[in-house]
């Protein structure tokens, strides 16, 4: 989570806000943008926004019982809310249905500002890849006689804003006792002061009398009038020798002025500024400074020190290795921020982000949320003490500056070093960068050693690498509700994508850690998703946000390779996850509860006595995929190439159904990748793929293999998906090949079966297809395409025909009734042959009981049940008692229908 972010947390809890999910918050969602102000020109979250939707949240909650529904929730926030598809009620009805992902009908405040942060923060980072700026080689002022520069190093370095007819300047302080002008569009040189033999060690200038404050090691503070440069006010014989400031108007007054002073002794000191309008214009006591307090906040030199009008605080950094924050006001230390080993040398405060940035000589940057007594972040990378720090807010960076003259640029919305610069030039007397500020105005970084000089910030096209997967893409869902595509990929990186135009919409990276996702759904309601890992974890994810809901408990750490959401018939809900535990597993979905969820079933269970583990003996082997048919039936493929038909009612085992010649097989051409119920036109005809480069079509009811397609010889079939009219069916291999068959013409009914067709066949990817979903838009007879995710990383859309729409997160975004956005038009026709002949098909109805009896050799002690299933043809036959029914599903539809 960004600091912006995590200080509108906690300043919301300040402010009685309600209560906040940080754990959620810290998962790091990325979403598409929805703003709180309906004319805002920036997309960015501030507390101002937020605290008046809370506002509006409260008087819409009419019962005063913390939640909103739709109605109510449309009603508030029309006009207020604007989200990427519109700010009209379906538009909100549809962001409702986003954040109220349990679908328990209602939005509560921390759901809602969960869900509203998430996205920010989520927004922002996408924004910062489109935006993203780096740093040019530095221009340095023109000084071909030497007197430009200054005799020793340069202190200090500040912005002086337009005036009148000045124009924006740059001002130097040296340790030759000078300070120098310099115009900041160009850095021409424009003039010297020379104030004595002194160092001076820091400047500030006033923001309302437009007047330079400067200090130097004869413990004096000057104060120079800059339309004549002449002495206007001073304070001779300080204490300790001042070596930062600051100067602010006071908040509470429109024309008193505050210049703020640490020294070496660890004091701050506080100065009013005054006018004597009784002295002359140029006269040295024309403009006095009074003492308002000073206070001993460090144990050693404070190195630098800022005003931060959000908290009214100065923020000061010290050798004591501590930070600290002193109300003005109540003129009493607020907190120490403790984290550095070793001396503090530089801070900043970011005003757009709220968090403060340090850097000392232990060569760490450290990140604080200045409501904790902790950091947020600690960045590494430097090989030197860092000296300064500077942040460039429009572009979201940080820029450190260490002992050695390297520059370093970190993002701040992932902390990661976007950029290395180093200064290889020989400075003298010293080879060393003194002094670092970056001016927005100009969009340049400046440095200084006897010279000022200038890094331009530079803008980069958006590198379209950067919203794609960057390892290979192992799953892959659809939303049909929100038509998004949901990939993941084996690093744990979840994209989310508008399939629409391929645009890349939320992300979040490590859903589970360490460990590779190997199962995805989505629940019944098509609001959560649901991922598995590696290691027998399963969670549960507001996808339009990346919020984690839920955890389910594993029974081992076991890959899960499958997850099934069904509903009973008394409209109980569950969710079944199977996998190298060589089980069912059952998880109520309680959807009100954030606790992890235990098992409440476990099929088969060891528990149970010899018959009853007899009637729900499964696999021998690990599973590899599940199909769900209607509320009863589910159907499981493994390793060992054997699918297995459980009743989820009772956990009995309905059938083993084994392909002709499985026993003959080698191990490594048996199992099952995927399987898939070809839907309600023929709700129990079961499509299974191979890795011996079939296609098998089961009639789940009777038990049979109905058709076998050779799909290719050399290679084995990865994934197979079927469009929602159930007319075309389409298969990829390990090559990296499709193929799309059409399957309108096909019926199951007395013992007749007809053939299908290939239509066409392409070359996909350059590496073994992991996943296909069908991707319709709109209700059928609309368009439909074929999302693939490959090994190779790509993540492609495709035509029923082998046409390439495009990739996912490519820069160009495809319009599906334009064919000018796609990549080719170009279709990949084969020959339309039937792929199986009469002949093999009889011989497949023929042979499907026997491949149910070869099953009895495989397992003893289901022989007297299977030799029952295969006389009878029948499921029922398996079941444990007489009285249990056949489920709806398997009753036999019309075949004229």
């Amino acid at each position: 989570m960004t600091a912006s972010a995590s200080k509108l947390v906690k300043t919301l809890k300040l402010r009685g806000a309600g209560k906040i999910d940080n754990k959620a918050l810290a998962a790091g969602a990325l979403t598409a943008r929805t703003n709180l102000s309906t004319d805002s020109a920036e997309n960015e979250l501030n507390l101002e926004r937020l605290l008046k939707a809370k506002e509006v949240f409260a008087k819409a909650d009419d019962d005063k019982g913390g939640s909103l529904d739709v109605n109510e929730f449309v009603t508030a926030f029309k006009g207020v809310l604007k989200t990427d598809e519109g700010d009209g009620p379906d538009a909100l009805r549809r962001l409702f249905a986003r954040i109220d992902a349990n679908a328990d009908g209602t939005v509560d405040w921390r759901e809602f500002s969960t869900y509203t942060l998430l996205e920010n923060d989520s927004a922002a980072s996408l924004r910062g890849e489109e935006e993203s700026t780096s740093y040019g080689a530095p221009v340095e002022p023109e000084d071909l006689s030497g007197h430009r520069r200054h005799g020793h190093m340069i202190t200090d370095i500040i912005n002086l804003p337009a005036k009148g007819h000045l124009k924006e300047r740059y001002v130097t302080t040296g340790k030759d006792g000078t300070f120098r002008f310099w115009q900041a569009k160009d850095l021409e040189y424009c003039g010297t002061v020379r104030t004595g033999s002194a160092w001076l060690t820091a400047a500030a200038a006033t923001p309302l009398s437009y007047n330079l404050c400067t200090a130097s090691y004869a413990r004096t503070i000057n104060i120079y009038e800059l339309q004549g440069m002449e002495i206007c006010g001073s304070i001779p014989e300080l204490a300790h020798t001042p070596v930062c400031m600051d100067c602010w108007r006071r908040p509470t007054s429109a024309t008193e002025e505050v210049l703020a002073v640490g020294d070496i002794g660890g004091y701050v000191t506080l100065f009013n500024l005054a006018e004597n309008a009784s002295e002359p214009k140029r006269s040295e006591n024309r403009w006095g400074l009074r003492q308002v307090w000073r206070q001993l906040l460090h144990t050693d030199w404070i190195c630098q020190l800022q005003y931060v009008s959000e908290l009214n605080s100065i923020l000061s950094c010290s050798l004591d290795k501590r930070l600290c924050l002193a109300d003005v006001e109540a003129r009493v230390t607020v907190k120490y921020l403790e984290g550095h080993t070793q001396g503090v040398r530089a801070v900043d405060w970011s005003r757009a982000y709220s968090f403060i940035a340090s850097g000392g000589l232990d060569r760490n940057v450290m990140l604080w949320n200045p409501f904790q007594l902790h950091s947020m972040a600690t960045l590494t990378g430097h090989a030197a003490a860092v000296t300064h720090i500077t942040i460039n807010e429009r572009s979201s960076q940080i820029i450190s500056l260490s002992a050695d003259k390297v520059i370093k640029v970190w993002d701040i919305r992932n902390n990661r070093c976007l950029q290395t610069l180093t200064d290889k030039q020989k400075h003298r007397p010293e080879d060393a960068l003194t002094c670092l500020m970056y001016d927005s105005q100009q969009k340049q970084l400046l440095s200084g050693s006897v010279l000022p000089k200038a890094w331009r910030a530079m803008h980069l096209k958006p590198d379209s690498s950067l919203r794609r997967h960057a390892h290979p893409v192992c799953q892959l869902a659809y939303n049909s509700v929100y038509q998004e595509a949901i990939s993941a990929d084996e690093s744990g990186l979840i994209c989310v994508w508008k399939v629409s135009t391929g645009a890349l919409r939320v992300r979040w990276a490590r859903a589970h850690d360490d460990a590779r996702i190997t199962s995805m759904a989505f629940d019944l309601n098509f609001r959560r998703l649901i991922t598995g890992c590696e290691n027998g974890g399963v969670k549960i994810w507001n996808f339009s946000s990346g919020e984690c809901l839920k955890e389910l408990q594993a029974i081992s750490n076991q890959e899960i390779t499958g997850i099934i959401c069904l509903s009973t018939m008394l409209k109980r809900q569950y969710i079944v996850t199977v996998g190298w535990e060589r089980c069912l597993v059952f998880y109520e979905d309680a959807k009100s509860d954030k606790r992890p969820v235990a098992p409440c079933r476990i099929v088969p269970d060891k528990r149970l006595g010899q018959q009853q583990a007899a009637i729900h003996q499964g696999h021998s082997s690990d599973i590899l995929t599940a199909a769900m048919q209607g509320n009863h039936t589910l159907v499981t493929g493994g390793y060992d190439g054997l699918i297995v038909v459980w009743n989820t009612d009772s956990g009995a085992v309905a059938a083993h159904l084994a392909p002709p010649g499985l026993s003959n097989a080698s191990l490594q051409e048996r199992s099952i990748e995927q399987v898939i119920f070809i839907g309600k036109r023929l709700p129990y005809v079961l499509a299974a793929v191979s890795a011996d480069g079939f296609l098998r079509l089961w009639n789940v009811k009777q038990a049979q293999l109905v058709m076998e397609v050779q799909v290719t010889q050399n290679h084995g079939l990865t994934a197979v998906c079927v469009d929602p009219a159930q007319t075309l069916l389409v298969v990829s291999d390990s090559a990296g090949f499709m193929y799309t068959y059409n399957i309108a013409a096909w019926k199951v009914g007395k013992g007749k079966y007809q053939g299908i067709q290939r239509i066409a066949q392409w070359e996909a990817h350059q590496g073994s297809i992991f996943a296909l979903q069908w991707m319709q838009q709109g209700p059928p007879p609309g368009k439909g395409f074929i999302t693939s995710a490959s090994s190779d990383k790509g993540l492609t859309l495709w035509s029923p025909t082998g046409a390439h729409v495009g990739d996912f997160g490519q820069n160009q975004q495809w319009d599906f009734d334009d064919t000018a956005t796609w990549r080719s038009s170009v279709a990949s026709p084969v020959a339309a042959l039937p792929v199986s002949q009469p002949g093999m098909q009889k011989a497949a109805v023929q042979n499907s009981h026997d491949a149910v009896q070869q099953v009895d050799l495989l397992d003893a002690a289901m022989g007297s049940l299977l030799c029952e299933a295969s006389r009878h043809s029948d499921v029922s036959s398996v079941y444990s008692s007489g009285d249990e029914m056949l489920p709806e599903c398997f009753v036999e539809p019309d075949t004229d229908s």
